[in-house]
């Protein structure tokens, strides 16, 4: 970091169900560097929602000091209220001066408008999801959030001062909401780039190994939370319909639809067939996706599918739905992917496309170009510092 560039100082909140601020306090700044906050340089406030009560200061020059707050609850309506109180009175505790307020859920902002104003504050907007598509994959309680969703966003995103797009999907998503596009700056999350020495050390054969999978089976890959909105019910039903026995399929990843996937897979008489693999550490996953022969996700809602470029960064034909930042990533299907279409027949033809050797050389340029795209949205990186003083 060039120390010409003006230190800054963050407030951000964060919840940390979702696996930040759960006390393993280098994998919380690694996900924040990977957004280009620069924990080895800027002091950051982090205010995390969700597992427990209590103060910590991970590192002391640059700071990096944690607010906890659990409030015996998840809902996240709860916490966005608490947080209009909660986040004034933790400045004036820790006499900490943000020069940037940095949200990453539209309800949030609301707790930063009045302390911005008096300390003369900026307020930044990361868009990491499709907030009302997200909440429309969730069922019936999602249409609650919808609305709620909705509401914070048409109020609230006038007082942000630099939105942050983590790609053309979100971009256009923040302008279709009435965003003047030249307050809008692209910062793609790179999640490679952090991997390198884990890829290169990678064991392709761990998969294989660790589940005693013969060399004559071909192993599709799937990585995601369990949630509904992951689509994992629709994977393994496509994977069920299909008429061939040489096939395995590795879902990794934990979550609350664990059980009901596995008595589906079960049901479906596929059980000795689906790996539960859990969740799979970094240093790991390459391996895994290496040593795998396809990588398939069908979410109900995505805004850039990182998965989806780390497989395609691994050489692996993907398929996927044409929904969100998939599709931006995948283009017309064939170009650098597929699209699952609900059609069993046509999912066949392509499964047989991407194993078969009579398609090796179109399968290679579908990969080719697969990767190439990512290698060239993964160069479109600025940090914080920088955007700050582009102002």
């Amino acid at each position: 970091m060039d120390h010409k560039i003006k230190k800054l100082k963050i407030l951000s909140i964060g919840f940390d169900w979702n696996g930040i601020g759960r006390g393993n306090y280098e994998k919380s700044m690694e996900k924040l560097n990977r957004d280009g906050l620069n924990t080895e340089f800027n002091d950051v406030f982090i205010i995390y929602a969700g597992s427990r009560i209590g103060r910590d200061i991970a590192q002391k020059d640059p700071e990096f000091l944690a607010w906890h707050f659990n409030l015996l609850v998840k809902n996240r309506i709860l916490y966005d209220v608490f947080f209009i109180f909660a986040l004034p009175l933790a400045l004036l505790y820790e006499k900490f001066r943000p020069d940037i307020f940095y949200f990453c859920d539209f309800a949030h902002i609301i707790s930063a408008i009045i302390p911005a104003k008096i300390l003369r504050s900026k307020i930044y907007f990361r868009l990491y999801n499709l907030p009302t598509q997200l909440a429309l994959s969730k069922g019936r309680i999602g249409k609650i959030y919808y609305l709620y969703y909705r509401v914070a966003e048409k109020l609230l995103y006038r007082f942000v001062d630099q939105f942050i797009a983590i790609n053309n999907t979100t971009k256009k998503y923040l302008m279709d909401l009435g965003v003047k596009e030249e307050k809008i700056i692209l910062n793609i999350p790179n999640t490679i780039a952090r991997d390198e020495e884990y890829i290169k050390s990678a064991d392709e054969k761990i998969i294989r190994k660790k589940y005693s999978i013969s060399p004559d089976k071909k192993i599709i890959i799937s990585i995601g939370s369990l949630i509904k909105e992951k689509g994992f019910d629709q994977l393994i039903k496509a994977f069920a319909g299909l008429k061939r026995d040489d096939l395995i399929l590795a879902i990794c990843g934990k979550g609350p639809e664990e059980e009901k996937l596995k008595k589906l897979s079960f049901n479906f008489g596929i059980s000795k067939r689906v790996i539960f693999a859990g969740l799979v550490d970094r240093k790991d996953i390459w391996g895994y996706l290496l040593g795998s022969d396809i990588f398939m996700l069908f979410s109900k809602s995505e805004s850039l599918g990182m998965v989806f470029w780390e497989a395609m960064y691994a050489g692996l034909p993907v398929i996927g739905t044409p929904v969100g930042g998939v599709k931006e990533t995948i283009g017309d299907d064939g170009k650098r992917g597929f699209y699952w279409n609900n059609d069993i027949e046509n999912f066949s033809e392509k499964i047989d496309f991407c194993l078969n050797d009579k398609y090796q050389k179109e399968r290679e340029e579908l990969i080719n170009r697969a990767k190439k795209f990512v290698i060239e949205r993964m160069k479109q990186k600025i940090n914080i510092n920088e955007i700050f003083n582009l102002k």
